[in-house]
Parts: structure tokens; C-alpha cells; sequence
């Protein structure tokens, strides 16, 4: 027994080690998750509703609010059951009244009904808050900037309810998220301190006269660079890529797809077999042809074998007619020939397979003649960007082309990084309905062999056409001359 009582206690020493570490590890990951809750939220209101809910949760109180300072006043902004606050209730009036007055007085206020305690600050207004909103335990204090110590936000603890079992005071509960509260509360207030908020700021602590002026200032500002400042018209545009060399590839003739010999983006030579087509009604009109020919030729041959002198005159009539008739369908099964071979398309030039499942769109599926199969480009030769430019924008891009070509920035659909960039090369005379059913002009420009192999034929584009220098003011509103359409 003597030597079993150390391992046991070793044994025992372990496992409570074990547990304390796993205690701990469960501890770190709470206190992580706490204060990723307390950094959640885009806006002020958003961010502080957050902390004021997951400290009231933590800390097990009824209600937490929070107020933020704005010189010597205090605008209650979020409280944990009520993300949005009407300010213009009694009782939220009543809460920053009191929230000032902590403020002020750089001590903090605490309350608990039945205590008998009492607090410097104004009695009536305490009396008032606590008939208006039923707290039987209030405690009010100021959130400090972590690093310049001043104050930036006010928090309130409040409990409504009288528990049997005492609980922690209310004062002390903060304890140690009091820290992590303030961090939250300036980040938040940090994140919304850009200069636009600097600027409204300012302007809802100025009085009338100095709003007026700004405003007057601004509108003569905003005047003036309408009409001095130049600014780029660009009208955004959508478009497609294409192979600047491609040949489309048709069926010569009615039948039945037998073989689809290549896929999607193989590359092909001049000549190369693509797809083989067999047509029933052209292999039966060869058969036909082949027999009338080899009727023709035995006749001949037997009209040959009969030849006489007492005959000679007439045979000859009859082999003359055979041998026209013989000549006549050699050429009929000659033609016949040639479009047979044609039958068997081939690659009109070499480079690259352009379709999308061919096999599947084809094999064994009838055809017709002159019905669209696949193209054949050649990526090397360079790239056209066709663009459809709205027909009523067309004043904007004849008038800055009649000088000098328009350029263009265009980035794929499928690819938002690569940005590409080239001028109008030619303008359509006509407008056409696209897609959409809205009428557009046909606009292209070519994109030099060097750029990156990425691209595909075929592919969506946005664009920007740039039409020249026109004033701020012109680029801004023309959408309202214009009826709407900018």
C-alpha cells in the first residue's frame, strides 16, 4: 500500500493539472469571444448596441446603455434592449440629464432603492429618472480614451428586478471588462471619425448664422467648379471579344452529323478534318447515278459485240447515244464526287477550335445546309473589341472622334484586375437592337498580339469610352437634359 499512494497521488496531481489547464484554455477562448462581440459593428449606433448587449449579458444586469460625449453633452445612443432610441422621450431626456451631470463631476453615480445612500448629484432629476423608468438599481459612470484618458462615452448598469438571493453589487460588476469596454467604445468612435462625420460634426454645433454662411460658401464653391473645373465624359458601355482573324465554319449540306472529330479549344492546321457528315438522299442519288452508268456502259458493250456490216449504220446511231449517255452520268458521278468530299469539313485556316461541346451539340444530330458548326480562330492574330454604344450617347463620341479617336478602358467580366486599353477604330453607320432591345451602334477596336493569352473569343467586357474634356458640371447633370439617361 506504501508504494501504491505516491502514484495515486502523482495520478491525482495530474489530472487536476489537466483540468486547471483545460479550465484556463476554455477561459482564454471566452474572453477571445467576448471581444471579438465587443469590436462588431459598422456604424456608431450599430457598434455601441453591440457592446451594450454583450456586457449586459456578461454581467447579467437587466439593461446597459451608452451615451456618447460630445463636449459637455451627452447623446444616449444604443442601450442593450433597444437598438434604436428615441431621444425624444422623457425618459431618455431624464438619462442624459444625469449622464451630464457624471460627466461634470468626474465621479460616478450609484443608486440602489431601500439603501438610504445618498449622492451629490441633483435629487430632483434622480427622483424623476427612477419614477419614469422603475430602476431599482442604477450606477452610471464615464468611459476614458485608453490612451489620452479623456472621456469619450458614458455606460449605465440598471436593474429593474428584487431577487431573493443577493447579488454582486451593482457598482462592481464591470470589474474586469472595464478595460475592454473602453477599447471598444474608442475604436468604435475611432472608425467613425472620418472627415465627412468631422464635417457634419461641426456643422451641428454651429449656430444659424455661421450654417447659413457655410452653406451660401459651399453652394458659390460647388458653382464655381461646375463650371470651371474639366472633368473626363466617360459613358460606360458593354461588349464582347473577338479573334481579330476567325472563319466560321457552316454544314455544306443537308444530312446527319456521323463525327465530330475535335473539341473546344484543340488546335487544328489548314485541312484538317473537323466534322464528317453523311447525307442519306446524296448516297442514293449516287446509287442511283452508279446504276444508270453501269446499265449504260452493258449496253454499249453488247451493242459493241453485235456489230455486223448488214447493221453498221444503225449501230453506230445507237453507240453514239450510249456513249453520250455514259459521258453525262461520268460527269454526274464525278460532281457527285466533289461534294461528297465536301461532306468531310475541314479547317479553313489553322488555329483554334472555337465552341463549347461540340460532340454534344452534334454527334448524330441532323444538320442543315448552311447551319452554323463551330469557328476556327487564330488567337496569334490579335483581338477586336466589339463595343454597343446606347444610340443616344452617340452625340458625345462622333463629336470627340471628329478630332481625335476616343479611348477606351475595357476590363473582362470574368477577370476585373486586367484592364485594357485602346482607341475607336471604326464606328458603324447604323444602330441596331441588342439583346436587351435597346438601340446601340456598333463601335470596335483591336487589341495588339501581345496581350495575355487569357482572353477568350467570346467573352463579356465592360468599357468606359473617354469623350473628352467637358466641365463638372456638364458631366454631372447631363443626365437630366437628357431625360434621365446619363
Amino acid at each position: 500500500m506504501t508504494a501504491i499512494e505516491p502514484a495515486a497521488e502523482r495520478l491525482a496531481s495530474d489530472t487536476s493539472a489537466r483540468g486547471d489547464a483545460v479550465a484556463l484554455s476554455q477561459e482564454i477562448q471566452h474572453r477571445d469571444a467576448i471581444l471579438a462581440r465587443l469590436h462588431r459593428g459598422g456604424t456608431v449606433a450599430d457598434s455601441f448596441a453591440t457592446i451594450a448587449s454583450t456586457i449586459a449579458s456578461e454581467i447579467e444586469v437587466d439593461r446597459v446603455s451608452l451615451l456618447r460625449v460630445h463636449s459637455s453633452e451627452c447623446v444616449l445612443v444604443a442601450t442593450s434592449t433597444q437598438p434604436q432610441v428615441d431621444r425624444r422621450t422623457r425618459q431618455a431626456r431624464l438619462l442624459e440629464r444625469l449622464s451630464a451631470q457624471v460627466l461634470a463631476s468626474n465621479l460616478a453615480l450609484t443608486y440602489e432603492l431601500g439603501s438610504g445612500s445618498t449622492t451629490p448629484f441633483s435629487a430632483s432629476e434622480l427622483e424623476a429618472y427612477l419614477g419614469e423608468s422603475g430602476v431599482r438599481e442604477l450606477h452610471i459612470e464615464r468611459v476614458e480614451n485608453p490612451e489620452s484618458r479623456d472621456p469619450i462615452a458614458i455606460v449605465i448598469l440598471e436593474r429593474f428586478r428584487v431577487d431573493e438571493n443577493p447579488k454582486t453589487p451593482i457598482h462592481t460588476l464591470l470589474g474586469t471588462l472595464r478595460d475592454p469596454l473602453a477599447q471598444a467604445t474608442s475604436n468604435a468612435l475611432a472608425r467613425d471619425q472620418g472627415a465627412w462625420n468631422v464635417l457634419v460634426n461641426q456643422w451641428m454645433h454651429a449656430t444659424t448664422s455661421a450654417r447659413m454662411k457655410i452653406a451660401v460658401s459651399m453652394l458659390a464653391l460647388f458653382v464655381v467648379a461646375g463650371v470651371l473645373v474639366p472633368m473626363d465624359l466617360e459613358i460606360p458601355v458593354e461588349g464582347t471579344i473577338t479573334a481579330t482573324q476567325k472563319r466560321h465554319v457552316f454544314a455544306p449540306h443537308d444530312g446527319v452529323v456521323s463525327s465530330v472529330l475535335v473539341n473546344g479549344g484543340d488546335d487544328v492546321i489548314v485541312g484538317q478534318p473537323l466534322v464528317t457528315i453523311r447525307s442519306p438522299e446524296f448516297e442514293l442519288l449516287e446509287q442511283s447515278v452508279q446504276a444508270s452508268l453501269a446499265t449504260a456502259q452493258a449496253r454499249l458493250d453488247a451493242l459493241l459485240s453485235l456489230r455486223g456490216r448488214d447493221r453498221e449504220s444503225s449501230l453506230s446511231v445507237d453507240e453514239q447515244s450510249l456513249r453520250a449517255e455514259i459521258a453525262g452520268l461520268e460527269a454526274q458521278t464525278a460532281l457527285l464526287l466533289t461534294e461528297r468530299d465536301a461532306l468531310l469539313v475541314k479547317s479553313p485556316i489553322a488555329g483554334r477550335v472555337d465552341g463549347w461541346e461540340l460532340q454534344q451539340a452534334f454527334e448524330s444530330r441532323p444538320v442543315s445546309r448552311g447551319q452554323f458548326l463551330m469557328d476556327v480562330v487564330t488567337p496569334n492574330a490579335g483581338w477586336t473589341v466589339e463595343l454597343d454604344i446606347p444610340d443616344q450617347q452617340m452625340g458625345y463620341v462622333l463629336a470627340a472622334q471628329a478630332t481625335t479617336p476616343c479611348s477606351c478602358r475595357v476590363r473582362l467580366r470574368s477577370d476585373a484586375t486586367a484592364t485594357y486599353t485602346g482607341n475607336l477604330e471604326q464606328i458603324d453607320n447604323v444602330a441596331h437592337l441588342n439583346a436587351k432591345g435597346e438601340s446601340v451602334v456598333r463601335a470596335t477596336f483591336t487589341l495588339p498580339p501581345s496581350e495575355p493569352q487569357t482572353i477568350r473569343s467570346g467573352a463579356t467586357v465592360i468599357a468606359k469610352v473617354n469623350c473628352g474634356k467637358h466641365s463638372l458640371g456638364f458631366v454631372c447633370f447631363r443626365g437630366v437634359s437628357n431625360g434621365g439617361e446619363a
